[in-house]
């Protein structure tokens, strides 16, 4: 007999003399391991026959039929919804806890929506432009520069023109009229010198474009 076909007859072998046959017990007194396993499960045996015994309720008989009565008398529409009662009853404090969270919500929501107090319009407050566009400052030498260029063309030239925090123009680019490089280079020299009020954003100057137009005026003698 091997170990394996000793170990499945363990339990019947332990409630039944008839089956421990010589071979069984030839086996179980040269195997080291499957004793151990036959005296492990013996003991536990003799442990559990060991355990008080309690005696049943002289009133379980009758309570045992009182509740079989009861749920036999139950329709099927009444066995119906206490079948969803039950599927339902872990899901209710959740769906409670959302229903009542989102109504808090809403509340809070109409509360600002509705509640938010109107602020009067008062004349003598200053409006604050958030956002400022470059300005040409007076006197500027820009006039002077340009009435003064003989490079520029008679036709009227527009230019945008690129403005950085301090007023000076970094990049230009000409929208309308002649572009040579004779232009180009008499715009160079006029704007390097010409010095603007620079954009504004929340009060702090900030890049900018300028439109410029350019006319060059002639003086008939």
């Amino acid at each position: 007999m091997n170990c394996k076909t000793f170990m499945k007859m363990i339990p019947q072998a332990l409630d039944n003399v008839s089956l421990r046959t010589s071979e069984f017990e030839s086996h179980r007194d040269s195997c080291v391991l499957c004793r151990r396993e036959w005296e492990q499960l013996e003991r536990t045996k003799h442990w559990v026959h060991s355990l008080p015994r309690h005696t049943v309720p002289h009133d379980l008989d009758m309570a045992i039929r009182v509740e079989a009565s009861r749920h036999s008398s139950f329709s099927f529409g009444d066995r119906f919804w206490m079948r969803i009662e039950d599927a339902l009853r872990p899901l209710a404090l959740p769906a409670f806890g959302g229903l009542a969270l989102a109504v808090i919500c809403f509340a809070m929501m109409l509360n600002t929506l509705w509640m938010t107090p109107s602020l009067a319009n008062n004349s003598d407050d200053i409006q604050v432009q958030v956002r400022t566009a470059p300005r040409t400052r007076p006197n500027n030498y820009l006039t002077i520069a340009t009435e003064g260029n003989s490079n520029l063309p008679d036709e009227p030239l527009l230019v945008e023109t690129h403005i950085d925090p301090r007023g000076r123009v970094y990049d230009f680019k000409v929208l309308s009229g002649p572009d040579t490089p004779s232009v180009i280079h008499s715009l160079e020299q006029v704007l390097y010198f010409t010095v603007f009020d620079p954009a504004t954003s929340f009060g702090r100057p900030t890049d900018g474009k300028a439109i410029l137009s350019f006319r060059k005026v002639k003086v008939l003698g």
